[in-house]
């Protein structure tokens, strides 16, 4: 009996781990994400492009089907110009991106409309892109000159602070240094400038009230005296100014009441 126990003792066990192994599935993968709060659900990594480097550190836009914007470029490492990069909000996968802007930094922060068109400000044009194909619709330029009591004047410069009306129009200004006339500038959704009004620009962002006021911080005369402006979106007129203490930090900080 024992000579028998000493044999098929090893061949139960054999065949009982045979079992268990081959009982239990191996997989190589790597864990699907859970849905769990907190749960990594994809990563995205930036396309490898010649000289782009940099996913820029501003906030991503959201489309009207749920696609996710972002820019990226060379910064001053490589001087590689800005793209808008549109990522699938399913599997981070890369839907498109477009082609170079005209610098290597972008001057806003990226618009969707209503009817899912993109605006991005460079230096010193706005694009409007294809949320299908990422191909520019159109790009605006600024003027070289304008007409200002009667003359035209030089207003070429660096434009910033894009904001979308109400009406869908893309509002904005040019604020960069060097001696030109500024202006805020209305600009259509074909890309036609609707109006403009020379300001005392600075460089912070425009704010379009649930009314449809756009308001703005500029300076009249004296580039030490700030005023806060209410302005007519249809036609660029002032309703009213007022005096503001400001010293340079805080312009962007204009909240609007739901009531306007």
């Amino acid at each position: 009996m024992k000579k028998f126990n000493k044999v098929v003792a090893p061949l139960l066990i054999t065949m009982v781990l045979f079992v268990f192994f081959n009982s239990c599935e191996i997989d190589d993968d790597p864990p699907t994400p859970g849905t769990n709060v907190g749960d990594t659900l994809w990563i995205h990594e930036k396309p490898v492009l010649e000289n782009t480097t940099y996913i820029r550190d501003m906030p991503m836009a959201i489309g009207t089907d749920g696609s996710i914007y972002y820019l990226a470029d060379g910064g001053m490492a490589t001087w590689e110009a800005t793209r808008v990069y549109a990522i699938n909000k399913d599997d981070g996968s890369l839907k498109w991106k477009t082609d170079a802007l005209e610098i290597w930094h972008p001057n806003s922060n990226i618009i969707v409309a209503d009817d899912g068109i993109v605006y991005v400000l460079s230096a010193h044009r706005l694009y409007s892109i294809d949320p299908n194909s990422g191909s520019f619709n159109w790009e605006w330029e600024v003027p070289e000159t304008i007409v200002f009591e009667g003359n035209n004047v030089g207003s070429y410069g660096e434009i910033g602070g894009l904001a979308l009306a109400n009406n869908g129009d893309l509002i904005l200004k040019t604020i960069g240094s060097g001696s030109y006339y500024r202006a805020m500038y209305c600009i259509n959704p074909q890309g036609t400038t609707r109006w403009y009004r020379v300001i005392g620009a600075l460089g912070t962002n425009i704010t379009v009230g649930s009314t449809g006021i756009i308001f703005d911080y500029e300076y009249a005369g004296n580039p030490s005296i700030y005023y806060l402006y209410a302005v007519n979106p249809d036609d660029g007129g002032v309703y009213w100014r007022t005096q503001m203490n400001y010293s340079g930090n805080g312009g962007d900080n204009i909240a609007v009441t739901d009531n306007g």
